[in-house]
């Protein structure tokens, strides 16, 4: 199979991951490469109709890394995991190298061998990625992609002042898609399932509820006792605001920040309440304190016995009632507030997880650097690209549903596997009418949460680029 001068990249969850993700396409279409982008309700379908050379996904786990057995008998695959936020190093090596849900016999285990190179935040996790042979010539320091905005980290101690602002700005992050989730579905998925800090699925959801119903309490409690605040909620995920009318409808002062991109909702917020969220260590470094409900739950975390993330809310500020928070409210009215309970703990902590200390291009920029590299060198690395796994049986249970039947899934199967002008031009007719409808869904907003609409979505992410490519050396 021929494959074309192109990158294919995967958006994995779109609220979390476009920003990085849209970064890395800018700066290669800034050097004349074909890059496409991609979700997961997608992007396997663009991955057989564009035939890129070069591919940057998720964990190579679950479905992703039955994409990579496949796409790495083809492409240079790479990998950006999603979530080395999580301060325990050996806890993401463990999650790299056995999956999201070792105990979920739906899948194999990660296709660590199918990655050219995996692109890792820190120094810190390279040294723990680097004891375990199979990562051997696979990893690349780049720093955290999803950062915005390091120069309020790096010239300032204290919160930003905010003094004309006639009313204190209170972001609230919320943890969990609880609008979004059918429980007890989640619940039989996730049976067996560890999850880090939580333990068991019940726990995790019931701790995450118990959270909700706190930052529920704080904004009724706030909006009880002050009169010069106004609240920004921003979803985990992206969410209808009908969804909060019932919290809407009841504070004229609240609004919902539903942007896939927080740069905008960084602006607006004076300070940011939220559990144990890494967004809350991304507003840190953009300048503004992050609060934490944990210690006014106590009860609940031991109940459940929750672990604390502990190298995260060292820094965070960790009230034990409603009057230490206006306390802290009143200190952030002054400007007086510093973003972190101890800042050079805080720094030390950001540039062992987060960015290099000496760091003047942006991690999106590394990363589309490096592809553009492999790209140019594809025809060598062609060579070493292992192509043993093709079986036709695995390979139509990638496809979406609607093109599973016989017919088809041969058809689209053989375009792969011959010269034949006519096979190939009817997958592609196939493939192409495919990814019409799923756009034209997406157009009238159905599922909008799981596509990316390249031309309408992109001018969404215009000032932050333009930000983000004027703060760093690249």
């Amino acid at each position: 199979m021929k494959m074309n001068d192109s990158i294919l990249l995967f958006i994995d969850q779109k609220r979390r991951d476009s920003l990085p993700v849209v970064l890395v396409y800018k700066y290669l279409t800034e050097l004349g490469i074909k890059t496409i982008i991609a979700t997961s309700s997608d992007f396997f379908l663009k991955y057989l109709y564009h035939k890129p050379k070069v591919v940057l996904q998720a964990h190579p786990d679950s479905y992703h890394g039955e994409w990579t057995r496949f796409m790495s008998q083809y492409s240079v695959v790479c990998s950006l995991p999603t979530e080395q936020q999580m301060s325990d190093p050996e806890q993401l090596k463990k999650r790299i190298i056995g999956g999201h849900n070792p105990g979920n016999d739906n899948y194999n285990i990660p296709y660590i061998e199918g990655i050219s190179t995996f692109y890792i935040w820190s120094e810190t996790i390279l040294n723990v990625l680097s004891e375990d042979n199979e990562f051997s010539g696979k990893l690349t320091v780049t720093g955290n992609p999803r950062i915005v905005d390091i120069s309020e980290f790096s010239k300032k101690t204290s919160s930003i002042n905010r003094k004309h602002r006639k009313k204190i700005s209170i972001g609230i992050a919320l943890e969990d898609e609880l609008n979004q989730r059918n429980i007890a579905e989640f619940i039989s998925l996730m049976s067996g399932y560890q999850f880090n800090e939580f333990g068991p699925v019940e726990n995790f959801s019931a701790v995450n509820i118990h959270i909700t119903k706190t930052l529920l309490e704080v904004i009724r409690e706030l909006n009880v006792s002050r009169n010069d605040i106004k609240i920004i909620i921003r979803p985990r995920l992206g969410d209808s605001p009908k969804n909060y009318a019932f919290l809407t409808n009841k504070y004229s002062n609240l609004h919902i920040d539903n942007a896939e991109s927080p740069f905008q909702f960084f602006n607006d917020i004076d300070c940011l309440i939220l559990a144990q969220s890494s967004i809350g260590t991304e507003a840190q470094m953009a300048g503004i304190p992050t609060v934490s409900v944990y210690a006014l739950m106590k009860g609940v975390l031991d109940f459940y016995n929750t672990e604390r993330n502990v190298a995260r809310l060292n820094h965070y500020w960790m009230p034990e009632s409603m009057t230490e928070l206006d306390g802290l409210l009143n200190k952030i009215k002054d400007s007086v507030l510093p973003v972190s309970r101890n800042m050079s703990d805080f720094k030390a902590h950001i540039h062992k997880y987060y960015i290099q200390e000496k760091q003047f291009s942006h991690p999106s920029y590394l990363i589309a650097q490096d592809l553009s590299l492999k790209l140019s060198s594809y025809e060598q690395d062609n060579e070493n690209i292992n192509r043993d796994y093709l079986v036709k049986e695995y390979f139509i249970k990638l496809l979406p549903m609607k093109l599973r039947g016989k017919v088809v899934s041969d058809i689209i199967f053989s375009a792969f596997n011959t010269k034949n002008f006519m096979t190939r031009a009817i997958s592609t007719i196939i493939i192409r009418l495919t990814l019409d409808f799923y756009a034209y869904s997406a157009a009238r907003g159905k599922n909008e949460n799981y596509f990316f609409n390249s031309n309408a979505e992109f001018k969404k992410y215009d000032d932050v680029v333009n930000f983000v490519k004027t703060s760093f050396d690249n």
